[in-house]
């Protein structure tokens, strides 16, 4: 169970939360799904992810911010994915200019999120 991977999950949308939630735990994760920024902030600090998916569009703290503040945390190196629906170029670049590693346009299917997950987990390690 130790060799178990973490990832953060922020994504305020509770049918779309509990959806993504469960394509990540079948792909043997353990996940810690939080609807906030400020709420994956804490949850980061607490139990730093091996990698983190986050919505831009999430009340209080939004993606960019959370993804900017994460970079900003000297021992944080855990990769970004951004999953959103927000699909304009802008959002996207905003996305990688804070700090993230990827970019994905909802809807997302389990099979490419897994595969993107376990991508930027391979070349962390």
């Amino acid at each position: 169970m130790s060799d178990e991977k973490h990832i953060l999950l922020l994504e305020d949308e509770p049918d779309t939360r509990a959806m993504m939630e469960a394509m990540i735990r079948s792909g043997g994760y353990r996940v810690t799904a939080v609807e906030t920024g400020n709420a994956a902030v804490t949850a980061a600090r607490e139990d730093p992810p091996d990698l983190v998916v986050s919505d831009l569009n999430v009340p209080g703290l939004d993606g960019i911010k959370f993804i900017a503040m994460l970079r900003h945390i000297r021992t944080f190196e855990a990769p970004i994915i951004v999953v959103s629906g927000l699909t304009r170029e802008r959002a996207a670049q905003g996305a990688r200019d804070a700090g993230a590693d990827d970019f994905l346009a909802k809807p997302v299917t389990r099979d490419v999120l897994l595969e993107r997950i376990q991508a930027l987990l391979n070349r962390k390690s």
